[in-house]
């Protein structure tokens, strides 16, 4: 590697912005002491902060016009982070761009449009789309909640919905899973709505908000006291949850579950499932597993010594549970962190890392300034657990972001959806 030093650096291109690609190039960037050149491609100029997303889909807007246009674009910032405040371009090449496949045999990318990008070393990283397991026109009838534009779109419609549907009628919002993702909307939609029910002059008590999951408990994974207190806290918002029901087929105004009944709906909101970027299925030469995942080896190399899977792609085995990685974003970091060491471990010709993942703990917001936090087998509920939230979000800005930029950001956000508890 040494003699590539000054004319041929090694071509590092990673494929993703998400969680698993932003961690990889940051690494790269502090350890490689500029040995490598580093490309980094996404269909969009920015990092989409998923955590955020609930939030997103459910601020509250008032004041002027030019003041709502204002507060658009600020929700939309706290959601998104330009890459070029992530990256200085001199040290990495920001690529926009649609990828249509790769050559590994010739080590090239293959964007839209035409552009080849050739590589020395790749990691796959383009994260995870909503998943409808084939359930009958579910995803004709309800909405994802998994980028930016879902998020603005289920705000919009619901906030059109309040004025729209007649003040005596009922409104009907049902929740499609209640994992991390459908507990927290849940939890954040009944403010929501009642500041719009306030504001359309409706009753409160005509919003139903309802979370269908198919198992007997909420928030998979987590302790089966964190999910009691989940349970607790979303009753007392006026959440109703259906346990061990499971939905079956989507009508416009109803959603038909187990045993055939019918539970109405205005707006259907599907959490309850993701599976890996449907790019990847134009892939050759590479193996598939659940959830469209590519599988990897213990080193997260697919059958090409030089080219890697890390975050949603991945099908990683947890070497503690032998089983697979939950498609997480702290599984996703340390996903970035072990590709980019490979990367320079085989650059240097040294010995690679098997992967390793050691559980860090969450904390899932419920509404308002109030959060359930689990960290090595402790638990902390309420204000407490959602200022824990608010100090892992900043640990992870600092991680990415240069100082001040990372302190305006987090102190901006949190202001900002503050007001909407």
């Amino acid at each position: 590697m040494q003699d590539n030093k000054k004319n041929n650096k090694p071509k590092v291109v990673i494929l993703g912005a998400g969680f698993a690609g932003i961690r990889c190039a940051r690494n790269l960037l502090k350890h490689a002491r500029g040995e490598t050149k580093i490309t980094l491609v996404d269909q969009n100029m920015y990092h989409t902060f998923f955590p955020s997303l609930y939030e997103l889909a459910t601020f509250h807007v008032s004041g002027t016009k030019e003041g709502k246009r204002n507060e658009f674009h600020i929700a939309r910032e706290m959601s998104a982070i330009h890459l070029k405040n992530i990256f200085d371009e001199k040290h990495v090449d920001l690529v926009k761009g649609i990828i249509e496949n790769v050559d590994f045999s010739t080590q090239e990318v293959f964007l839209r449009g035409g552009r080849i990008l050739p590589y020395d070393y790749l990691v796959i990283a383009l994260g995870s789309e909503t998943f409808y397991y084939g359930i009958k026109n579910l995803e004709m009838f309800s909405y994802g909640l998994k980028t930016i534009d879902d998020a603005m779109n289920i705000r919009d419609t619901i906030h059109e919905l309040f004025f729209r549907k007649d003040p005596q009628e009922d409104i009907h919002i049902v929740v499609g899973g209640g994992g991390f993702t459908g507990t927290e909307f849940a939890g954040e939609l009944m403010g929501y709505a009642r500041r719009l029910a306030r504001m359309a002059k409706r009753n409160e008590s005509k919003t139903h908000i309802t979370i269908v999951e198919a198992s007997s408990f909420l928030l998979p994974g987590a302790m089966e006291r964190v999910q009691v207190l989940a349970k607790e806290r979303l009753k007392k918002l006026h959440v109703r949850i259906l346990f061990n029901t499971r939905i079956e087929d989507v009508e416009k105004d109803c959603v038909i579950v187990s045993g055939g009944k019918k539970i109405p709906h205005d707006i259907l909101v599907w959490t309850a499932g993701i599976k890996a970027s449907s790019t990847l299925s134009h892939l050759t030469g590479v193996d598939f597993k659940e959830k469209s995942c590519l599988a990897v080896n213990t080193k997260l190399q697919l059958p090409y010594e030089n080219v890697f899977a890390a975050g949603d792609n991945s099908y990683c085995i947890d070497p503690a549970t032998g089983t697979a990685l939950p498609l997480t974003a702290p599984a996703a970091i340390s996903h970035g962190e072990y590709a980019a060491r490979n990367i320079l471990h085989l650059a240097r010709g040294e010995d690679l890392e098997d992967f390793t993942f050691s559980f860090p703990g969450f904390s899932v917001p419920i509404g308002g300034k109030w959060a359930i936090a689990q960290y090595k087998g402790f638990v902390i509920c309420g204000f407490l657990g959602w200022f824990g939230k608010e100090l892992v979000m900043l640990q992870y800005f600092l991680s990415i972001l240069p100082f001040p930029k990372a302190l305006f950001h987090w102190l901006r956000a949190m202001v900002f959806y503050m007001r909407n508890d």
